[in-house]
Formats: C-alpha cells, sequence, structure tokens
C-alpha cells in the first residue's frame, strides 16, 4: 500500500524503473544520487539493443521532485490517496544521425509533456491513473494508463510485481511511428499511425544495502500494441528490458 516509505517510478535511458523513497516533508530539503545498468531491446529498425550505464540524481523539497527527466509536484490527500502533477519528456523512438536506414527520415523532436497522475490503495495493492499531454506543440497527442501494483516483502527487501496498461492518441503514433510518403522506399512502406493500446507487465526488487544505500532490480516485458507494431519501422511487437541499479540517499 501507499505508505511512509513510498515507491517512486522514474525513467533512466528511456526505461521505466521503480525506487523506494523516504518521505520529505514540508520544507525539508533531501537528495538521491545514484547510476543504473540498462539493458533494452530496440523494436526500430536500423537501432540496435543496448546496454547502458546512466546516472540518476533527484532533488526534493516539501512536495518538488527534480529529477533528468523533469519536475513533479506531488500532494498527499490523506494516507491512501495522493495526486501529482509534472513537466517530463518523451524522447523520439530513434535517432536519426546513427541509424543508417532512417537517415532520410524527417527529424522526431523530443516533447515536452505534462503528466497529471492519481495513485491510491485498494484492499491488495496500490492503483495509478494517469493522462499525459504535449504541451510543446511537438506531436499534439495524449497518452492514458492505468497501473496496478502490489507491494511484499520478500528475499529479504521490497518485490514488487505490476501490471499497466496504456492508451496512446492517434497524433502521437502517427508522429514517432508514421511513414510520410516521402520517407517511404522499396523496404519502408507508407504508414499512418492509428492509436495504440500497449500492455506491461514487470517486476522489480529493492533491497536496503544500509541505511542510506540500497540496490533496485528491475525486469519488464512490454506488448507495442498494433497501432505501433503496424508501421513499417517496427521490427517486433514486444520488448524485454533488464535494469539494475544502487542509490545513496543523502
Amino acid at each position: 500500500m501507499i505508505g511512509i516509505n513510498k515507491v517512486k517510478q522514474i525513467v533512466l535511458g528511456g526505461v521505466m524503473t521503480t525506487i523506494l523513497c523516504s518521505p520529505a516533508f514540508a520544507g525539508e530539503f533531501s537528495y538521491k544520487l545514484g547510476a543504473a545498468v540498462i539493458g533494452s531491446q530496440d523494436y526500430v529498425i536500423g537501432e540496435d539493443n543496448e546496454l547502458l550505464l546512466v546516472p540518476y540524481g533527484e532533488f526534493e523539497y516539501g512536495m518538488f521532485k527534480l529529477d533528468k527527466d523533469g519536475l513533479t509536484a506531488t500532494y498527499d490527500i490523506d494516507d491512501s490517496h495522493s495526486i501529482s502533477a509534472g513537466i517530463n519528456q518523451r524522447r523520439s523512438s530513434f535517432d536519426r544521425s546513427d541509424n543508417k536506414i532512417l537517415k532520410h527520415f524527417d527529424k522526431r523532436d523530443s516533447a515536452i509533456e505534462m503528466t497529471a497522475k492519481w495513485m491510491f490503495s485498494v484492499e491488495d495493492g496500490d492503483i495509478s491513473l494517469s493522462a499525459t499531454g504535449d504541451v510543446s506543440d511537438t506531436h499534439n497527442g495524449y497518452e492514458i494508463g492505468v497501473e496496478y501494483s502490489k507491494n511484499m516483502m520478500a528475499l529479504n527487501g521490497l518485490v514488487i510485481p505490476s501490471v499497466s496498461l496504456t492508451l496512446q492518441s492517434e497524433e502521437l503514433v502517427d508522429y514517432y511511428y508514421g511513414v510520410n510518403a516521402s520517407e517511404a522506399t522499396a523496404n519502408i512502406a507508407a504508414y499512418k499511425g492509428k492509436e495504440s493500446l500497449t500492455a506491461k507487465l514487470a517486476v522489480t526488487h529493492i533491497y536496503s544495502l544500509t541505511e542510506n544505500w540500497s540496490t533496485f532490480t528491475n525486469v519488464g516485458w512490454q506488448y507495442l500494441g498494433s497501432g505501433i507494431t503496424d508501421s513499417s519501422i517496427v521490427k517486433k511487437d514486444n520488448v524485454w528490458t533488464v535494469v539494475f541499479g544502487a542509490v545513496y540517499d543523502f
């Protein structure tokens, strides 16, 4: 359930993972520094599977958090309900400068988005509902999602299985996965993106080494949805990711 030590989702190298957060009370400043190794499969043609070492830093003051992905404000309504609003960045699904197959494509810019989220506890877990919209006039689309997770004490730490569904709008999918007529080739067909429902299963393990040091391991599987996988630049319909990292809470 949502409680004194909260679970926070972060994005490291484009991969969603989870860490344990200590509470920050009004007027208190705290920060965390760490790093993670990320192994991820790629699903866009011309892109390679990645193994990355990614630094992480988080700075918190009262209800505000600032990290590499943006600024978030969270308000705890009570012990079981909280709401948040944040500014975050969505990165392109491919790097045109390094992708030899898609180097002739128009550039897909990163988008600045605003996300509103409602998180609440139920009898046997936690549920979050989220809505994200483009505020940078980049893809002009939106994304809505629902996630269920359960915190369990196991394996000498905290184990968090989760399942989520995310609906991405036609505009968002078309901007990042569509293929214009001018971009089409003999091997890459033109494609008009349509809304897509993605699903994700994940399990996270968080282990406290000391009062300040903790490690986190996340294994996730994601089905991308037909709106994305029907695109001629997408080579598979599901991807695996593995994340292992450590964080020091100052």
